[in-house]
């Protein structure tokens, strides 16, 4: 009868380490996709990361083309108001040039026609 449990017991003990085995084998398999889905996540925040980088970098660039065009743009307009004051000038120096011009007498107006002084076709 004690012969009997003693053998019971012996295989339940067997049947525990077999079961710690089984238990211990699984943990180790389930470390291991832990470990391989980390490895994963953290090669995809390093993508991410990158991206992030890449994108910080070409915001920048383009504010920078922005500010040049902007500055482009500043100038020429600038140059264009130079320009359109300076036609203004020689307009009103035209201007003033014909006024003074229809003002003179007729002996000091230049002759375009050909005309010597004495009014006669050369």
């Amino acid at each position: 009868d004690l012969r009997a449990y003693c053998d019971y017991l012996t295989e339940q003990v067997s049947s525990l380490k077999q079961s710690v085995e089984t238990a211990n084998e699984f943990e180790e398999i389930l470390k291991k996709q832990i470990d391989d889905q980390q490895s994963r996540l953290d090669v995809v925040e390093k993508l991410r990361a990158a991206e992030r980088r890449t994108a910080a970098a070409e915001v920048a660039a383009l504010e920078h083309r922005v500010a040049t065009v902007r500055r482009q743009l500043s100038e020429q307009r600038a140059a264009e108001d130079e320009e359109d004051e300076e036609v203004e000038r020689l307009l009103r120096a035209a201007a003033v040039s014909r006024s003074t011009a229809a003002a003179a007498p007729d002996s000091l107006r230049p002759r375009l026609d050909g005309e010597d002084d004495e009014g006669s076709a050369a």
